[in-house]
C-alpha cells in the first residue's frame, strides 16, 4: 500500500491506495477538488462537509448518466449485430438456393 497526500478544498489528506495507483488517485482527487472549488465559487455555503457531499453527488450524477449512455450504446450495438447476423443468414440462404439451382442444371 502507498500513501498519497491529496488536497481538496484547501485541506490536505493522507490517503492510502494500492501500489501503482498513486497517479490515478491524484487525478481523482483533482476532479473532486475542482468540483468543490466550483461549488464554493457558485455561492454555496463554505461548509466543508456540504461542499464535499455536493461534489460527490454531482460526480455520481455524471457517472450515472455515463452508465446510461453506455447501456444504450450496448443495446444499439446488439441490435445492429442481430440485424447484421440476419442479413448474413439471408444472404447465405440465397447463395445456397443459387448453388442448388446450379447443381440441378
Amino acid at each position: 500500500m502507498s500513501m498519497v497526500d491529496i488536497t481538496v478544498g484547501g485541506k490536505s489528506y493522507a490517503v492510502s491506495c494500492a501500489d501503482g495507483q498513486e497517479e490515478h488517485l491524484a487525478r481523482m482527487a483533482a476532479m473532486v477538488g475542482s468540483r468543490v472549488e466550483k461549488l464554493a465559487r457558485s455561492g454555496h455555503p463554505p461548509d466543508e462537509a456540504r461542499l464535499l457531499l455536493l461534489a460527490a453527488l454531482t460526480l455520481a450524477d455524471e457517472l450515472a448518466e455515463s452508465r446510461e449512455t453506455q447501456e444504450k450504446l450496448r443495446e444499439q450495438t446488439a441490435g445492429r449485430e442481430q440485424a447484421a447476423a440476419r442479413a448474413v443468414s439471408l444472404a447465405a440462404d440465397r447463395v445456397e438456393a443459387v448453388a442448388g439451382r446450379i447443381d440441378k442444371t
